[in-house]
């Protein structure tokens, strides 16, 4: 496992901390599972883009044999 350095506002820090405190967990594991959270947050966004662009794909497909049925 790699060791990072990390600057954050203070503000942020604290609230990790407590939110890590209450949650009984150290506060790297909680930043961990954060950026964990975050990174699964826009594999799921980067996979809708890649469905809507893919049915996108095959809707333009479908439209030019109904043209081609048509003509």
């Amino acid at each position: 496992m790699s060791t990072i350095t990390l600057r954050l506002p203070d503000d942020l820090l604290k609230e990790a901390s407590l939110k890590a405190e209450y949650l009984h967990m150290s506060r790297s594991d909680y930043i961990r599972k954060a950026v964990e959270n975050f990174n699964k947050e826009i594999r799921e966004l980067e996979k809708r883009k890649r469905l809507i662009q893919e049915s996108l794909e095959i809707n333009a497909d479908f439209e030019m044999v109904e043209h081609d049925i048509k003509a």
